[in-house]
């Protein structure tokens, strides 16, 4: 049946021709999931690939209820109405990732290394009775070992009660203490400055893995721009056979034992996700380069699948 559902995706193409906006947002590719808290829903990924999880599928009468729930994700992905990340939020976010109206989702608890369940549950519950109102009374009602609560502070779960790094400040002081005893401590003021966007960026990715302010390609891409290194779109825009010079970080890197010792790499930019094809002699070549960076700089020759585009790697690109 999946097979069959991804057929009729792809036959929307023809249905609205090669060059309708609709038609051209995606491959059709479509992914099957089991959607947990989500539950029967369906949602279109950043690079528009449609998600369909299989409570949906099980309460679908037939085949073209799915169909009218595809069409319409396909007007998302051609519109770029985007899936909203939101953050780590104490008063609000569940141990899970948890949707709040029609175009967010919350980052879930269980993100945090530090941060278990059964403290999770206690938050919960204090959360119902009354909001907190400051670190001190937050951390009074919800006891933690001290390395959980300031991974909870770095995450910015706690930027309602003040800005991060006067929360640590804060936190130095009142961690020591963290007693039942209702004792009366005193902090010792002070005037930290606050982070910029890429510190909470990398505080958030520390912490939980990923930020809802984006990713790092956000700020790194004007840089990399006037190095003369280019972004996911203007590759895109590029002829088949074209040369092209990028960076961006690796997300992952597949070395399939059936693909014949070709490697594949996806690469994230700011503006959307790209394949790197990687041929063997020339992975063995810059095999290091390739496996130990964390901002893969190269040159490669773009090609063209339909709405697809990657790039073969030919070599790393200097600066």
């Amino acid at each position: 049946r999946q097979a069959e559902l991804r057929q009729r995706l792809l036959a929307l193409r023809e249905v609205h021709g090669d060059n309708d906006s609709i038609a051209t947002a995606t491959e059709g590719e479509l992914l099957f999931r089991s959607g947990g808290a989500l539950g029967a829903n369906a949602l279109t990924l950043p690079d528009g690939r449609i998600v369909l999880f299989d409570e949906l599928v099980k309460i679908a009468d037939d085949d073209q209820q799915i169909m009218a729930v595809l069409a319409h994700e396909r007007g998302h992905a051609a519109g770029r109405h985007g899936l909203r990340m939101l953050p780590l939020d104490a008063r609000e976010s569940g141990w899970q990732y948890t949707p709040e109206g029609h175009s967010g989702i919350r980052i879930g608890f269980w993100r945090l290394k530090q941060f278990n369940k059964p403290a999770f549950e206690v938050l919960a519950t204090e959360r119902e009775r009354s909001p907190f109102t400051s670190l001190r009374d937050f951390s009074r009602r919800v006891p933690m070992h001290r390395d959980a609560l300031y991974e909870l502070t770095r995450s910015g779960a706690l930027d309602y009660l003040g800005e991060r790094r006067t929360l640590l400040w804060e936190l130095g002081e009142i961690a020591p203490r963290l007693d039942p005893l209702p004792l009366i401590h005193q902090t010792t003021p002070v005037a930290l400055a606050g982070l910029d966007a890429l510190a909470r960026l990398e505080w958030d990715v520390e912490t939980s893995g990923l930020s809802a302010d984006g990713n790092v390609m956000k700020h790194l891409q004007p840089v990399l721009s006037a190095q003369g290194f280019m972004t996911l779109a203007e590759i895109r825009a590029l002829p088949d056979g074209a040369h092209c010079r990028a960076a961006a970080p690796p997300y992952i890197f597949q070395r399939p034992g059936t693909a014949n010792g070709v490697c594949f790499m996806g690469l994230e930019f700011d503006d959307g996700l790209l394949d790197l094809v990687i041929w063997p002699r020339v992975y063995e070549k810059y095999r290091s380069y390739i496996r130990t960076s964390t901002l893969l700089k190269f040159e490669g020759t773009v090609q063209h699948n339909g709405a697809t585009s990657s790039v073969i790697f030919e070599r790393p690109a200097m600066d």
